[in-house]
Formats: structure tokens, C-alpha cells, sequence
């Protein structure tokens, strides 16, 4: 499990959306793999921006995963 977000955060990009261990979903502003943090924008309206570790996102949630759904 660990190889498995290790990998996830290593091809985290601007702009994915991601849900962290609290549940809070957002999208991904600045990271960089070498950081132990992530900026995420939590609101569109406000452009409100959080940063949480980077440990601590659990799931990336893709366009392509939510078409698939569909």
C-alpha cells in the first residue's frame, strides 16, 4: 500500500483532484515531489487554498476515473 501512494504522489500534478484522509476534496495548486506539502484550492468561488501534508491524500480522482463510472 505504501509503494502504491508513493507512486500516486510521485505523479501528482497541478489541476488533479484529490480527496485527503479527512475527507476533504480539492484541486491540486502547487506540489512538487520533493515537498512535504501540497496546496489545494477548496473552493472556486473564493479561491480559497489549504495546504495538508502530502501523506495525507488518500485517493486522486481523475476526470478519466469519473467518465469511466458513467
Amino acid at each position: 500500500a505504501q509503494a502504491k501512494t508513493s507512486e500516486m504522489l510521485a505523479n501528482l500534478k497541478k489541476n488533479d483532484q484529490v480527496v485527503t484522509a479527512g475527507g476533504l476534496l480539492g484541486t491540486v495548486v502547487n506540489y512538487r515531489s520533493d515537498a512535504e506539502f501540497v496546496t489545494l484550492r477548496i473552493d472556486d468561488t473564493t479561491n480559497s487554498r489549504m495546504q495538508v501534508l502530502a501523506k495525507s491524500i488518500v485517493r486522486v480522482v481523475s476526470d478519466e476515473d469519473a467518465k469511466k463510472d458513467s
